[in-house]
């Protein structure tokens, strides 16, 4: 049996991960002297480090990184550790060590490397040199001004529109009341226009982008919402809700703002704890933004990140690009300003497919939400 990445892949599919920790690691002990000079073992490290992450096990990943050094290829696992300590400082010295996303060395879960800031001050100099700007939209469709409580923000492309956008938004229509949805659309085609015009009414927006700076760049669709969110909540003076677009609301909303137990003056986000990569700490299928000085100054950093990494990069695959920039520019701000999106809002609210659930049979089976 050969100890490499192909052996750990099909060990990781099947959530083996204790395994590919404890024969890996064994392997990779064996061999340190070689690690630095070899792309396989390198590679091994990643999807065994990574294993070690899945499992929360903080003693095994210390031992591997032991063995590792302070390669670069794999010191963003090092800077997962930092922030599980709090230690801030050290994960940025872990940041800047890190190498770019190189397919030799990683597995997919390691592409946040292309669009993760290795520099503290980012946000200071995220405008210098910039040449992406903040998407035009034109408001094609939309029906009388009603008086809202509260927005709901997607984005997507015209194939992800035509998927998710009626289950999403008989979801919100069957369920929610005192909303006002805006769905951010990318190119729409003909189908995608008259969608918009079926289902034009009081509580609904679309924001038309038709000519995209990303065209047919799947992070570009999904971050999209928060240059929405952006003007929504500037403009509207609304709290706003931001959701995937293959999301259904299960609940009223307007019902959640009005617990006692809902942190309404506070950006709310699902922040992992524990053993986490950068670009895992916050998850971005929901989150909610107050009109406050602080919201909107949160959602102006979200979207300098946004604006910085398109401008400087080209052709890379952008993979969790939008929980990078919630995550650093969290950072960059009052963290006494957030609060955790809690599990029984979550549970309650609204529901979302699952990593490697078929999207279209979960909202299929929604049927517009749960009456």
């Amino acid at each position: 049996m050969s100890i490499n990445y192909s052996w750990a892949l099909e060990r990781f599919k099947r959530k083996q991960f204790p395994e590919i920790v404890s024969t890996g690691g064994a392997f990779l002990e064996d061999h340190s002297g070689r690690i630095a000079a070899s792309d396989e073992l390198i590679k091994l490290g990643d999807i065994t480090l990574r294993a070690a992450l899945m499992l929360g096990d903080r003693a095994r990943t210390d031992r591997l990184l032991d063995v590792c050094g302070n390669l670069g290829a794999l010191s963003h696992f090092r800077a997962a550790t930092d922030l599980q300590d709090g230690d801030i400082e050290a994960a940025w010295f872990s940041l800047a060590n890190a190498t770019p996303y190189n397919p030799d060395h990683h597995g997919f879960w390691s592409l946040g490397l292309n669009s993760v800031v290795r520099n503290p001050d980012w946000l200071r100099y995220a405008e210098r040199g910039c040449t992406f700007r903040s998407p035009a939209t034109e408001a094609v469709v939309g029906g009388a001004r009603s008086s809202p409580r509260y927005a709901v923000v997607f984005s997507s492309d015209s194939g992800y529109f035509k998927r998710f956008f009626e289950q999403g938004i008989a979801s919100l229509r069957r369920n929610c009341s005192h909303f006002r949805a805006y769905y951010y659309v990318i190119e729409p085609d003909e189908e995608c226009v008259r969608l918009m015009h079926m289902h034009a009414a009081e509580d609904v927006e679309f924001l038309i982008d038709a000519e995209p700076q990303r065209r047919g760049d799947k992070s570009y669709f999904a971050t999209t919402r928060f240059f929405a969110a952006d003007r929504v909540v500037r403009e509207t003076g609304l709290p706003a809700f931001i959701f995937d677009i293959d999301s259904c609301v299960l609940a009223d909303l307007a019902t959640l703002l009005s617990s006692v137990e809902w942190p309404r003056g506070k950006t709310v986000c699902r922040f992992m704890g524990g053993l986490a990569l950068p670009w895992h700490k916050i998850v971005a299928n929901a989150m909610y933004v107050p009109p406050t000085r602080e919201g909107r100054q949160y959602l102006e950093a979200v979207c300098a990140y946004l604006r910085h990494v398109y401008s400087r990069s080209s052709r890379e695959r952008l993979w969790w690009l939008d929980q990078n920039a919630l995550y650093f520019a969290f950072l960059a701000r009052q963290q006494g300003d957030f609060a955790n999106f809690p599990g029984w809002a979550m549970n309650r609210y609204v529901h979302y497919p699952r990593m490697f659930e078929d999207k279209d049979k979960v909202m299929a089976g929604r049927k517009g939400g749960a009456g």
